[in-house]
């Protein structure tokens, strides 16, 4: 969200060549710049992007001073309208705030502007980081190539384990640590004090990216779109459960689900599941602000707990109201006067242990004319064209953007758009794009919906490309849920045509458009069936996992066999050893999985395979204590055997 961010805080920026300007070139200078007016020493910005701020080099004596230093979040409290050029926004008799909050920053970047601004003799320091931690570096250059070969190396080494996207997580909450504490022992070294920040976040956006594209997955989102949350749960929490990838789409609909059906503390631990695996690491989470509370109780920092500030006025203390923020981090600016008055009271409290009694705080439902301009602008930014492997992906956060928009008054016509899109000056970037592509995701949304009527008008407009991979994906999308298979047939050869195939065997799955369903997976498993390298490659990972099982390496050994499986998910020798790994791990409803979908198939399986299996799965299921079904696999199981057996005899 980085670049995307940029767009709304600092005026200036708006194409790609800004962005690494303000991100890659700016950083080599320094953050600072001394002056002398009119016989004074005065302290200004000396990058291009940085708010103005000018303030003397000598301190006053009779006021404490204090920066804050941070990414967005502390952007947003430089100024209490949008006018970029205004003063920064408190000022008191008791303290001289400086606010040097740059957008997009990560903790790396934030410490360097703390180190250098202890030149100028703070007596605090105000820390806001957390929402900008993934592991992207785009600049070039020698001294950022360190430090991309090593999140490369530490991601690599992440990847090493199932359990990818959690190792991730935690990687990056490291090395936000590690950033952190080393920029208060700096402080701390000139006896200069630290307010560590946690941040606010919306649990309700939606995980940045595509949704993923799978039968299930699709059932599953027709159901919630149908408002049928029961039957949404039941079927995400399925997914969930066999998902070792921890993918954050999964548990956000879970969490949806459960949310809508008033489960909130499962719902909480769900939504905040798909945030911390969410692949661009944006919003701070829960995690990590109990991370910054741990940080701060152990160096002793002074805390300002923002994200408990904003539970206080929600409607639970589990979830804050999405209606507070902008997106999915950034509040609306109309609610900075509490939140710079919750600061100046910390800051009475710390340095002249005078307790404040507490005034206002945080409004709610802050719309005004600029918030259906705000919402669509956030919308269109989250929209792309392609992607590395050539495919368009349909960014889910559009949705959620889009259904703001409206329910801010916004219109679909064309003409009330360009009005829009023109109130906001950073929606300037992608105007083009979003003006030719906007009613064919507007379609889907409407779709969704189950108002088909106005979804037709809105593609009756588009201009979009008929041969985009995103146009045919949202067509599919709309037969699938209309259940129209010739509709749903008439596209297969536009999904081919873009390398889209596993796309149209998950709609028309979806669809429940069973003969093209059974068609295209008998084409797929003799596709692969018909490999005699894959399998033998197969084979060979299968072996060497069984002989680490031996050595009870099990970790190391069902990577081995996800290798196996990714060259032939139907290779039977490894799904029985995945099936037995799993088991010996306690993993029984995971072993299960597999084993059912061996059984799917047992007309084609030999009988000594089918006999196996049925075995297999009877044992899971008594350890499941599923013991009326155990049993019934076992009779199975039994029937077999003996007609093999009589088949053997016969033969000798």
């Amino acid at each position: 969200m980085r670049f995307f961010l940029l767009l709304f805080f600092i005026g200036g920026l708006s194409a790609s060549s800004d962005f690494n300007r303000y991100y890659c070139e700016d950083i080599k200078k320094p953050f600072f710049k001394i002056e002398e007016v009119n016989g004074e020493k005065r302290v200004r910005p000396n990058r291009e992007g940085s708010h103005y701020f000018d303030f003397p080099f000598n301190k006053d004596k009779k006021r404490r001073r204090i920066f804050i230093v941070g990414e967005s979040a502390a952007a947003i409290l430089y100024s209490n309208n949008n006018k970029p050029k205004d003063q920064p926004f408190f000022e008191t008799k008791d303290f001289e705030i400086i606010n040097f909050g740059m957008p997009a920053y990560e903790s790396k970047r934030i410490k360097d502007v703390v180190i250098q601004s202890l030149d100028f003799n703070p007596d605090a320091i105000v820390l806001m980081s957390g929402n900008n931690e993934g592991f992207n570096e785009p600049c070039p250059g020698l001294a950022f190539e360190i430090k991309r070969r090593y999140l490369n190396v530490s991601y690599n080494l992440a990847k090493i384990f199932s359990n990818e996207r959690e190792k991730l997580f935690n990687l990056s909450l490291k090395i936000q640590k590690d950033n952190i504490s080393e920029t208060i022992d700096r402080a701390y070294e000139k006896n200069i004090k630290i307010f560590i920040v946690t941040l606010p976040y919306n649990v309700f956006l939606p995980p940045d990216g595509e949704r993923p594209a799978d039968k299930e997955y699709i059932s599953g989102y027709m159901a919630y779109d149908d408002g049928k949350y029961d039957l949404s749960q039941k079927i995400f929490e399925k997914i969930v459960l066999k998902d070792k990838k921890k993918e954050p789409f999964a548990r956000y609909y879970l969490g949806m689900s459960l949310y809508k059906r008033g489960e909130q503390e499962k719902a909480y631990d769900y939504l905040s599941q798909s945030l911390i695996f969410d692949n661009r690491l944006d919003r701070a989470g829960t995690q990590r602000n109990d991370m910054l509370r741990k940080l701060a109780a152990e160096k002793k920092a002074d805390l300002i707990d923002l994200e408990k500030k904003f539970l206080s006025v929600s409607k639970n203390n589990l979830f804050m109201d999405e209606n507070l923020f902008a997106d999915g981090v950034h509040w609306y600016r109309d609610n900075n006067p509490p939140i710079q008055n919750y600061f100046i009271d910390e800051f009475n409290k710390n340095f002249f242990k005078i307790n404040s009694a507490g005034g206002e705080w945080l409004k709610k439902d802050l719309y005004n004319e600029n918030s259906a301009s705000l919402a669509l602008s956030y919308g269109a930014s989250s929209l792309s064209i392609k992607t590395q492997d050539g495919i368009c992906r349909i960014n889910e956060r559009f949705f959620y953007f889009w259904e703001r928009y409206l329910n801010y008054g916004g219109k679909t016509d064309i003409s009330s758009i360009k009005k829009s899109l023109k109130e906001n000056p950073f929606s300037k970037d992608y105007d083009e794009f979003f003006l030719k592509s906007y009613p064919v995701y507007a379609f889907e949304y409407f779709s969704r919906k189950g108002n088909y009527k106005e979804a037709e008008s809105l593609l009756s407009k588009s201009k979009f490309s008929k041969n985009n991979g995103c146009f045919i994906k949202i067509l599919a999308s709309d037969a699938a849920r209309k259940k129209d298979c010739n509709k749903m047939e008439n596209l297969k050869e536009s999904f081919e045509k873009n390398n889209m195939a596993d796309w149209f065997y998950a709609y028309s799955s979806a669809a429940g458009c069973g003969e093209f369903e059974k068609k295209m997976l008998k084409e797929a498993k003799q596709e692969r069936k018909s490999d005699p390298k894959k399998d033998s490659q197969a084979k060979s990972f299968s072996d060497k996992a069984v002989s680490l099982i031996k050595e009870n390496k099990y970790q190391e050994a069902e990577k081995e066999l996800e290798k196996a499986l990714a060259l032939n998910p139907y290779h039977f020798e490894s799904v029985m050893n995945m099936s037995y790994l799993l088991s010996v791990q306690g993993r029984y409803e995971e072993a299960k999985v597999f084993l059912d979908a061996v059984l799917e198939d047992e007309k084609e399986l030999k009988s000594e395979n089918l006999c196996s299996a049925y075995m297999t799965r009877s044992w899971v299921l008594s350890k499941m204590n599923l013991l009326k079904e155990s049993q019934s696999d076992k009779i199975k199981a039994e029937q077999v055997c003996r007609k093999k057996d009589k088949e053997d005899s016969e033969r000798q």
